[in-house]
């Protein structure tokens, strides 16, 4: 089956892409596919602003809610598990709205996933020794020199990308961009309608502080209490996101509840920052900016819609 017609809503953090998404939803008779690489973890609820059951009203949500902190997810088994998802809904006659802010996700639902042979043991074990000897920070200084290019478009602090660059690197002597447009996956298995979100800058550092106060009244800090209560790992990649590893730090008595908060509320300004730069490379994204235009929005979805009715039971029959 090919070319089933998506709705994809993305955009930075703290925007209202949950809120924009159960709206057209609501209006176009859809269901909800999340494209968020933290909402797939139970427990962790709060400090991923994961939408409750009341703010759901009762359109149904998929891919939330699927592993317990300490398994592994990957955007390989996000593809695979929205495909399925995806094809189901659309059997059943329901429109499909994709929302998230991950990229990556986005990327890899829309256009697939690369594939490349086997590390080379002594690659992994060379990368291995420096993470042992220096640390996350030794890494990304040994990236930074051999793959300039790639460190650029790379968090500091994100050790799987890190990881992911200098093995292609070392294994290629190219950059993981250059290795990502060889080997990707060329044929489209869907036909989106990108939508995105954007708003003032200032508005939007605004509505994370907000969101961010928010979070600890709503009791964030006992939700990682919690979780830690459970023996999940403060090491864990899930542990170390966004505001769990802060938050963790202050329990742990290394900072103050006002650092821990501060250092949410900056960080997560430059995780928004970075995700609007990331969404502006991709083309084809139909930008609408705060005060959003609901009525032009739905207008939009619909004629979509409406231009893929035609032949679509043509589709299904395949």
């Amino acid at each position: 089956m090919k070319n089933i017609p998506l709705i994809v809503l993305v955009g930075p953090t703290a925007t209202g892409k949950s809120k924009m998404a159960i709206y057209l939803a609501k209006q176009i008779g859809g269901e909800i596919v999340s494209a968020d690489s933290m909402l797939v973890y139970k427990g962790m609820d709060i400090g991923t602003a994961k939408p409750t059951q009341i703010e759901r009203d009762g359109i149904k949500h998929h891919l939330i809610d699927l592993v317990n902190p300490d398994e592994t997810f990957n955007v390989a088994r996000f593809r695979a598990l929205a495909s399925k998802v995806i094809k189901e809904i659309y059997l059943n006659n329901k429109r499909i709205i994709v929302v998230g802010g991950t990229g990556l996700y986005i990327k890899a639902l829309l256009y697939g996933l690369f594939s490349h042979p086997p590390i080379p043991n002594e690659i992994s074990e060379k990368i291995k020794k420096i993470e042992r000897e220096k640390g996350q920070e030794g890494l990304f200084s040994w990236l930074s020199d051999i793959d300039p290019e790639s460190a650029k478009n790379i968090h500091p602090n994100d050790r799987i990308r890190t990881i992911r660059a200098l093995e292609i690197f070392l294994m290629t002597g190219r950059s993981i961009k250059e290795f990502h447009k060889e080997h990707a996956f060329k044929e489209n298995y869907y036909d989106p309608l990108l939508i995105g979100l954007w708003m003032d800058k200032k508005l939007l550092y605004k509505r994370i502080e907000e969101r961010t106060d928010e979070m600890i009244e709503k009791g964030f800090v006992d939700e990682v209490k919690y979780l830690l209560a459970k023996g999940y790992n403060p090491e864990l990649p899930s542990m170390k996101a966004l505001g769990y590893r802060q938050i963790i730090k202050y329990l742990q008595k290394e900072i103050s509840l006002d650092k821990a908060i501060h250092l949410i509320k900056r960080d997560t300004k430059r995780y928004a920052k970075r995700q609007f730069t990331w969404f502006k490379k991709v083309s084809g994204i139909n930008w609408f900016y705060y005060p959003y235009n609901k009525g032009n929005i739905l207008k939009m979805v619909k004629e979509f819609i409406n231009q893929k009715r035609e032949g679509r039971q043509d589709e299904r029959s395949d």
